[in-house]
């Protein structure tokens, strides 16, 4: 996937804002926003599926 096909996956998810996002060790690594709280959220490159996703404090 590219960072703008990441990009359109994440905010198909309800995420309002997508910072920071950038390919890191096989994956894609952003810090997105949804409902005024930050997340940071992992992306598979070959599904789009999330691997991670984490409140950040």
């Amino acid at each position: 996937m590219t960072a703008q096909q990441v990009t359109e996956k994440l905010h198909s998810l309800g995420y309002t804002e997508v910072r920071e996002l950038e390919a890191d060790d096989g994956h894609w690594e952003a810090d997105v926003v949804k409902d005024g709280r930050t997340f940071e959220v992992h992306v598979d490159p070959h599904s789009g599926a999330l691997t991670k996703n984490e409140p950040k404090h």
